[in-house]
């Protein structure tokens, strides 16, 4: 059989969506398939580039997606799916291909509209929310611990005003293009053969908010992983600790399911009290010409070689406890108290392993009574642990409150806290 994935990203420089993409087409190659690949490059100029990807064929189709808010996105999806979709009809028609595959939110209904025009049957992966969510996130307030409960109107304006800022008044006369965007989505979606969703967390959701996708095929299967080749991965690097640890590899954001994770590690700790656990967030690029990037905001001490950088502010630390927490292990009186708790720091800063408060010294992440929290995300990304560039020298030693933080004040007693490194 012959597979045409149409797929937004693909590797080498490419998220986990391009990632899943490439394992599915390796899988469908070891089956005996024949798998050809497109991906759209938007901002790129018009016309057609191959490339070879670890034995696959990959065509880049460019097109105009001017660099402004809105603009761009209308550029990107409804002038986009009409281009690109007529640019697959014959591509499809040409190849002789059996089935279309498209694989997120700009190749999907470019995907099913050049299926039916060539009479071949199409299936569309839904990663995330782009059928509901004009934002594909879901994300109505970045400070709220819930998911928006519905795209409507009033909810779209709550949602703008975060991303818009203090022009936010100016850009609600979009609202009826979102609201069209989203009902566009959904009708097209609804058009395909089958539905993929990778978690049934989102086949839940397209159920409950997409109505249109009643009569339509779903089905869930989760991202494909090629756990072979990550093991073999693993068995070649050295090992963090000598003995048994945890790993988990994945974007802190509300919209993963960020809130279980804590309980979670609570009951792990509990269960394996001499495993220590490492938390990555991979949620952003961390190389800067191999990806193509421009320009980084990143909260380090030492910057890579090579790189052209100027300190924006300086980061200022708190130590934050949850209410649960310390009703179990108590709360500290004084710094040397942290090396009997379980304290998270941040995994690849130097002062991880040993904190300075005023003018005391401690390891709280010592030994397997600590868990590392490696950070790599855009820096609209944040999570309730706060850490940066000072926390080494500085602990005003606040509990903050938040939402269900418990607040209380104390400061080392007649220590004046250090003055943060710069």
């Amino acid at each position: 059989m012959r597979v045409l994935l149409c797929t937004d990203s693909f590797p080498p420089g490419c998220g986990g969506s391009g990632w899943s993409t490439f394992e599915l087409a390796r899988g469908l190659v070891g089956l005996g398939h024949d798998v050809r690949v497109v991906q759209p490059r938007p901002g790129r100029g018009a016309g057609v580039v191959e490339r070879d990807v670890d034995g696959l064929r990959v065509v880049e189709f460019g097109s105009a997606a001017p660099d402004l808010p809105f603009v761009r996105n209308y550029f990107k999806n409804e002038r986009l799916r009409a281009r690109l979709a007529a640019w697959l009809t014959t591509y499809v028609v040409r190849e002789q291909v059996d089935v279309v595959h498209g694989q997120h939110v700009l190749t999907g209904l470019p995907s099913i509209d050049a299926a039916a025009a060539a009479g071949v049957p199409s299936v569309c992966t839904v990663r995330d929310y782009w059928p509901v969510c004009y934002w594909s996130d879901l994300i109505h307030d970045p400070s709220a611990e819930h998911l928006c409960p519905a795209c409507s109107p009033s909810a779209m304006t709550r949602c703008i005003r975060p991303r818009a800022g203090a022009l936010w008044p100016l850009v609600l006369p979009l609202v009826p293009y979102m609201s069209g965007n989203l009902r566009r989505k959904r009708e097209g979606l609804a058009a395909c053969n089958a539905v993929v969703a990778v978690s049934t967390a989102i086949a839940a959701d397209l159920r409950a908010r997409a109505p249109e996708l009643a009569g339509t095929r779903l089905e869930t299967i989760p991202n494909p992983v090629d756990l072979g080749r990550l093991r073999a991965v693993a068995a070649r690097a050295p090992r963090p600790l000598d003995g048994p640890y945890g790993l988990f590899v994945g974007k802190l954001a509300v919209n993963k399911g960020v809130a279980h994770l804590v309980p979670a590690l609570a009951g792990f700790f509990a269960a394996h009290p001499a495993v220590a656990v490492e938390l990555v967030e991979a949620a952003g690029a961390a190389r800067l010409a191999e990806d193509g990037f421009d320009l980084a905001i990143r909260v380090t001490e030492t910057p890579a070689p090579g790189l052209v950088v100027r300190r924006l502010a300086t980061s200022r630390v708190l130590i934050v406890a949850a209410p649960g927490y310390l009703a179990r292990q108590g709360a500290p009186q004084a710094p040397a108290d942290l090396t009997r708790h379980r304290c998270v720091g941040f995994t690849p800063l130097a002062w991880r392993d040993t904190w300075r408060v005023g003018g005391e010294s401690m390891s709280p992440m010592s030994g397997a009574r600590c868990a590392g929290w490696r950070r790599r995300a855009p820096p609209r990304c944040r999570s309730r642990t706060r850490s940066g560039p000072s926390a080494a020298a500085t602990w005003r030693a606040r509990w903050w409150s938040r939402a269900r933080w418990r607040c209380a004040s104390w400061r080392p007693p007649s220590t004046p806290a250090a003055t943060p490194r710069r």
